[in-house]
């Protein structure tokens, strides 16, 4: 079944925390009660915020403290991937190449958003 996001443009009229929700359509407008206009589809590969729990009701965001700074916890989902492929993703190489490809996006966006030209006014 496919998953559904908010449309960017749509984001400022519901809550922050559904902004980066991913769910089925029905949650979107059965329980949330949203336009299927306000909707798009998300792609194959997925990456929520947060890292939810096996043995509870939730997941952890991250956070901060005056050590370590920030945290911010993701995780990436790659539904349409048949077991052989992901055994294959997982013991590879594929795995290292991407954490690489992250950390570089990551340092590149930190730079943009620590930039003074680019502050809010």
């Amino acid at each position: 079944m496919n998953k559904f996001r908010l449309k960017k443009e749509a984001t400022p009229f519901f809550k922050d925390k559904l902004a980066s929700e991913i769910n089925d359509f029905d949650v979107w407008t059965k329980h949330y009660n949203v336009d299927e206009n306000a909707l798009e589809e998300v792609e194959d590969v997925v990456i929520v915020r947060g890292h939810k729990f096996a043995d509870a009701n939730g997941s952890s965001l991250g956070g901060w403290d005056s050590k370590n700074g920030t945290e911010l916890k993701f995780t990436i989902y790659f539904p349409s991937l048949s077991f052989h492929e992901n055994d294959k993703f997982t013991k590879g190489r594929s795995v290292r190449e991407l954490m690489d490809r992250l950390q570089a996006a990551a340092n590149t966006y930190m730079l943009n958003f620590l930039d003074p030209k680019n502050e809010e006014k």
